[in-house]
C-alpha cells in the first residue's frame, strides 16, 4: 500500500506542474482545478496523521479529479510518457 501512495504522488507532482503550465499559458483556472489543489494542499499538510487507508484514499481521489480535468481541457494537449509522467503542451 505504501508503494502505491508513493506512486501516486509521483503521478500527482507530474499532474499538478503540467496544470501549472496549462494554467500559465491559457489563464484558464477551472473549478475543478482549484478544488483538487485544495485537497492536496489539505493532503499535503494532514498526511502525518492519516492512516495507510485514508492517504491511498486520498491520493486516489486527487488522482481521479486530475483524470476529469485531463478530459475536460482536453488530453491532446498533454504528452504522456511511459514512465507515467505527463507534460502540458505550450501553444
Amino acid at each position: 500500500m505504501e508503494e502505491q501512495i508513493k506512486n501516486n504522488m509521483k503521478r500527482i507532482l507530474s499532474l499538478q506542474l503540467s496544470f501549472e503550465s496549462y494554467t500559465d499559458n491559457t489563464k484558464n483556472k477551472p473549478d475543478l482545478l482549484l478544488e483538487t489543489y485544495e485537497k492536496l494542499n489539505s493532503y499535503r499538510m494532514n498526511k502525518d496523521k492519516l492512516s495507510l487507508e485514508e492517504k491511498l484514499s486520498d491520493t486516489e481521489e486527487i488522482l481521479k479529479n486530475f483524470d476529469m480535468l485531463l478530459d475536460m481541457v482536453g488530453r491532446e494537449n498533454f504528452i504522456f510518457y511511459e514512465d507515467g509522467s505527463v507534460e502540458y503542451v505550450w501553444r
